[in-house]
């Protein structure tokens, strides 16, 4: 799946993408034209600290979407440009890009589509992507 530097709100992201881009055209997620473009998965690495905030919850009930929570913190998708399915289904194939990071995790057996993820409140103070931000 390819994505652009339009289909982000965080700066950081944006210049990445644009950064990693050899190509240019129409972005088939936020229709964007003549944009740099790259396949989302070369951004998975980008995303293991962030990720690393959260945690499976409970049950279905105790969690919400990660998609939400991601973006309720971190504002990282432009939300004119993508609605909350086309953002849930870029995370998801940014995530899913690194197989070896992910084993043994849960989140290799769920969708992240599904509302089964909490912050994790034990977690130290992140920087991700130039941000820090404290949990709990």
């Amino acid at each position: 799946m390819q994505c652009c530097p339009n289909c982000f709100d965080d700066k950081w992201l944006r210049a990445k993408t644009a950064e990693l881009s050899h190509e240019k055209g129409d972005c088939p997620l936020c229709e964007a034209e003549n944009v740099s473009l790259i396949e989302a998965s070369e951004l998975g690495g980008y995303f293991h600290n962030l990720l690393s905030m959260y945690e499976v919850a409970d049950s279905f009930e105790s969690g919400e979407r990660l998609i939400a929570l991601i973006q309720e913190e971190w504002q990282v998708f432009d939300e004119d440009a993508l609605n909350e399915d086309q953002r849930a289904e870029l995370l998801e194939e940014i995530v899913n890009a690194d197989r070896k990071w992910l084993k043994g995790r849960r989140l290799l057996r769920l969708s992240l589509r599904h509302p089964v993820f909490h912050i994790s409140r034990s977690m130290e103070p992140k920087i991700w992507a130039g941000k820090e931000q404290r949990i709990g």
